[in-house]
């Protein structure tokens, strides 16, 4: 239960194995890692600083209750023995598009039809819950290569909502989203699911 105020706190050398790092952002770093537990392989994003400093919780709270197909799904949320936060998540096995355009031609090819409606139904689901994502790029899409070849419509699946508000969240949103990729009006402290759309436009 992501809402009750005394979740369940896992330790990680109780549960997983770290395995070797597969991508890192601006507040947090992600590893393969096995739950020992069930054998699976998951992905885990850890933050670099103790907890307090920073704060994965709300990130996982907000996946949490966003279970949809073209959305990565988590499972658990906990703190390392020195006090680090993470959450586990199922691992895709394919690259983000800022990975997969080709640097060539600078296009994906060739199911970018598939890649994108997947986007824009994940974002219908999460606009409809009341939520923005709040950082729509090409680093936060990942290509499900597996997907792509036998179940399409999966194979778009959006990460990464660190940034995510409420629509009614009353902070001003000046300093959330990726420069390259923010509408206008995030540089006035507004933002409203209309930004979703405008940074996917931009990708």
């Amino acid at each position: 239960d992501p809402d009750g105020d005394n979740m369940p706190v896992s330790r990680l050398a109780d549960r997983y194995r770290l395995l070797e790092p597969i991508g890192s952002g601006g507040i947090g770093v992600v590893h393969r890692a096995e739950d020992r537990a069930n054998g699976q392989i998951v992905a885990m994003k850890i933050m670099p600083r103790p907890r307090g400093a920073t704060n994965l919780r709300s990130e996982f709270v907000a996946l949490a209750r966003l279970r949809h197909p073209n959305i990565v799904s988590v499972f658990d949320y906990g703190l390392t023995d020195t006090g680090h936060e993470y959450f586990t998540m199922e691992l895709v096995s394919g690259p983000t598009l800022a990975e997969a355009v080709g640097p060539a031609t600078g296009r994906i090819e060739p199911r970018s039809y598939e890649l994108f409606s997947g986007v824009l139904r994940a974002l219908a689901f999460v606009h409809a819950r009341g939520m923005i994502h709040a950082d729509i790029k090409p680093s936060n899409i990942l290509v499900d290569g597996a997907a792509l070849a036998g179940e399409p419509r999966r194979a778009a699946r959006l990460v990464d909502f660190g940034l995510a508000a409420a629509a009614t969240d009353p902070l001003s949103s000046a300093a959330r989203g990726t420069v390259a990729y923010a509408a206008p009006e995030v540089f006035a402290g507004r933002l409203d699911a209309r930004s979703d759309i405008y940074a996917l436009g931009v990708v």
